[in-house]
């Protein structure tokens, strides 16, 4: 298969000496470790750290991979320029730094989306929860068993499937996203959002 990408992998000795101003810099941590060590970051906040990453310079089609130690990339960025010194710095900083709640959510650990859908032909269920009051029970199933995430959806997407109004898809989801909405709230009560490619739909969810 051919390409028009030049890549080049090479070691700490080989970090690019030259930066053009049109490259493009990334660094990828490599060997990821659970639980603190000496020179090692911890990444997103948690309790995988890194003590090394791959650098990667794309510039007009070329690509240069070089992997060093973190210690090794700050100091050789130190002597590669202003623009490469603070883009490194802020990488770094973007790696390390803790990410924000999802929907009210912390992301310490993966969250659990359950799908509710309202749809007499979906390719998952097969219509199963059809109907209002068998979405918002099935809701209520999913939100027992952890699910942190409510995903509504109105409108089938298995291949084949036909489109449907935008008045038809309100009348499926805004029911039981008002139903679930309006239940009393408390710290376990999953968040909730809207399945659609409709902008009117997603406007008129919100409002709920």
């Amino acid at each position: 298969m051919g390409t028009d990408r030049a890549t080049t992998t090479a070691k700490a000795a080989d970090l690019p000496r030259d930066i053009p101003p049109t490259a493009r810099l990334y660094l990828r941590p490599v060997g990821l470790k659970t639980g603190r060590a000496e020179d090692a970051l911890p990444l997103a906040g948690g309790r995988l750290t890194f003590a090394a990453c791959e650098v990667i310079v794309r510039d007009q089609g070329s690509v240069t991979r070089s992997e060093a130690t973190v210690t090794q990339i700050t100091a050789w960025a130190e002597t590669a320029g202003d623009p490469v010194r603070r883009r490194i710095a802020t990488l770094i900083e973007r790696l390390t730094a803790a990410r924000v709640d999802f929907a009210g959510r912390p992301i310490t650990r993966p969250l659990i989306m359950g799908i509710v859908n309202v749809t007499p032909d979906s390719f998952s269920d097969g219509g199963e929860h059809f109907g209002s009051k068998a979405a918002i029970r099935h809701a209520g199933e999913l939100a027992a068993a952890g699910a942190d995430i409510l995903d509504i959806g109105g409108e089938s997407t298995r291949p084949g499937a036909d489109p449907i109004a935008v008045p038809d898809e309100l009348t499926r989801v805004l029911p039981v996203i008002g139903a679930l909405a309006g239940a009393p709230a408390d710290a376990g009560r999953p968040a909730l959002s809207i399945d659609t490619r409709h902008a009117d739909v997603m406007a008129e969810a919100r409002e709920r």
